[in-house]
């Protein structure tokens, strides 16, 4: 009995872990992902929306996990309770926290087997979106100034809702954003680069609604 107490402890140690956003420490740790253990549902990639349950479905093909298994989702995702491992399909529900910004997330089955070894599936990425639309879209800086070709800053895209909550939509499926002069700058995964000498603007969108971020690149031979 305090063997499994201990183990069950331990897994839920792991998921506190996760729920702080220290996946990365979970990604390096003596965690091993085994072909055993597969996450079949949702699939890569799936969109799933804030506020909302989702179903995670396990299917174990072979091993020995006396302890438990658990959902650990990356950052404000949380995590599931530990669940017996019984027959070869296990289901899970998980809450989508209502004002996780959107994103990728990646979640994780993971167990103690029988020899106290943690193991856990390969992670699936979930796409996060909230059901509506911001009604007003804000980035920072407002302006950027990049001082020689081949620099590059990030940006942060904010949303505000009509719930009042105001959230990080840098990430978003649905925010596009687009260079008027690719030859001065260019935008990928929210990070802005120096192509060349100039001025122009980034166009950001969120449905029907635009901002526009001008960015200067400088002529280094006029220094």
């Amino acid at each position: 009995m305090k063997r499994n107490r201990t183990a069950t402890l331990y897994l839920r140690r792991l998921a506190r872990w996760a729920q702080a956003g220290a996946m990365s420490l979970l990604s390096v740790a003596a965690m091993s992902a085994t072909s055993e253990i597969v996450i079949t549902s949702p699939v890569e990639g799936a969109i799933v929306v804030a506020a909302k349950s989702i179903t995670i479905t396990v299917t174990i093909s072979s091993g020995d996990y006396p302890y438990g298994m658990a959902i650990i989702g990356q950052g404000p995702l949380g995590t599931t309770d530990l669940q017996p491992v019984s027959g070869s399909t296990l289901k899970f529900s998980l809450t989508i926290p209502k004002n996780t910004p959107p994103g990728s997330y990646a979640v994780t089955a993971v167990a103690l087997s029988s020899a106290k070894a943690l193991v856990s599936s390969v992670p699936v990425n979930v796409i996060v979106e909230r059901a509506d639309s911001p009604t007003v879209l804000s980035v920072y800086p407002p302006a950027l100034y990049l001082d020689a070709v081949g620099s590059a800053l990030p940006l942060t895209v904010m949303g505000t809702f009509a719930d009042g909550v105001t959230t990080e939509v840098t990430m978003s499926t649905r925010l596009t954003a687009t260079s008027e002069n690719t030859n001065v700058a260019t935008i990928q995964n929210g990070t802005v680069t120096a192509t060349g000498a100039g001025q122009t603007s980034i166009e950001i969108r969120y449905g029907s609604l635009t901002v526009q971020l001008p960015i200067t690149v400088p002529n280094k031979s006029g220094r």
